[in-house]
Parts: structure tokens; C-alpha cells; sequence
């Protein structure tokens, strides 16, 4: 045999053996693979919504305490900041919080003109392969239909949002005030 004739053919032996080795990897039978990113699904978290009357102190006006908070996003974690944050508004003795269990999320938006103004803290879910809490609120502005006195308001919403590792996050939305 030539030399050209030995190397064809063992050429041709190497390629039989590629495509028989090809066709038995395709053909045999495969492990389903383990999903990688596999999202863990949200957790909704219980918020316990509070109300500036339960902060009125010795008579306080709870709006009197809605215009000291005024224009504001605040994440409370600790009681320090909590006690300094309602000293600010003129209360002396605010609910205590287990901050070991819970954060503080406040909004204010401040002076408005009319009541068609409002914020609402609408729910909270965790993230948990991100590690974020986000906070769902809702702002609520005037419906053009409802005629409104013209009286100065000072929205504010609070909550007590279970306390999770990581970040707080807020997801805004508008919305029209309700039709009454």
C-alpha cells in the first residue's frame, strides 16, 4: 500500500469513529438538567398600617402632626431614629416598635390644596433571591368629575412593614381619588 492509500485510510478510520462516538452521545439517554436561576417567588408581607391619631398626644391635632412631618420618604429602623423623627413633630411619646421585627416606612407629601390628595402604602413583598422588600404605594390625585373644598391637607401614610434582610425598594403608581 502507498503511503497516500495508509494515510486515507486511517483518516477515514478517525472520521468513522468521530461519527459513531457523535451519534451514541446524541442518542443516549440524557439527566434532565437542574433548573439554574429557578426564581423564588415573592412574599407578601403583612403591613400594620398606623394612623396619626394613635400618635396624638394630650390632645395633639393629628393634622397639626401631619404639616411637622410635612414632605417626606423615611425607612425607621431603630428607636433612636424613631423617638428623633416624632420629637421633630411635636410628639413626646410615640408607640413603641419592636424594630427587631419590624421597620417604619413614612411618606408625607407635605401641604396640599385640596383632599383629593392622598398617599397609600399599598402592600410589601419580599424578594427573596434579590434580597429587596418593596414597598407598593399608591398617590393619589385629584378626580376632575369631584368638586373638592379648597382647604390645605397634609397627607401622610405609615406602616409597620415586617423587617427582612437587605434593601428597602419603592414601586410608585398614580391614581385618580375614588368618585364619592
Amino acid at each position: 500500500m502507498s503511503r497516500k492509500a495508509v494515510d486515507l485510510f486511517f483518516i477515514g478510520a478517525v472520521l468513522c469513529t468521530l461519527s459513531i462516538t457523535v451519534v451514541s452521545l446524541s442518542t443516549a439517554q440524557r439527566k434532565p438538567r437542574a433548573k439554574l436561576n429557578k426564581r423564588t417567588p415573592p412574599i407578601e408581607l403583612k403591613l400594620t398600617p398606623l394612623t396619626l391619631k394613635q400618635f396624638a398626644d394630650k390632645g395633639d391635632d393629628p393634622n397639626t402632626i401631619a404639616s411637622d412631618i410635612g414632605n417626606c420618604r423615611k425607612i425607621i429602623e431603630t428607636a433612636t431614629d424613631w423617638r428623633e423623627f416624632w420629637r421633630r413633630a411635636s410628639v413626646d411619646k410615640p408607640l413603641t416598635v419592636d424594630f427587631r421585627k419590624y421597620r417604619v416606612v413614612v411618606i408625607g407629601l407635605g401641604d396640599k390644596p385640596n383632599p383629593g390628595y392622598g398617599i397609600r402604602i399599598e402592600k410589601a413583598v419580599y424578594l427573596t433571591d434579590k434580597k429587596i422588600t418593596q414597598v407598593a404605594l399608591t398617590y393619589l390625585v385629584p378626580n376632575p368629575a369631584m368638586g373638592y373644598i379648597d382647604v390645605i391637607v397634609y397627607p401622610v401614610a405609615i406602616s409597620l412593614v415586617p423587617k427582612k434582610p437587605g434593601d428597602v425598594r419603592f414601586v410608585d403608581q398614580t391614581k385618580q381619588s375614588p368618585a364619592e
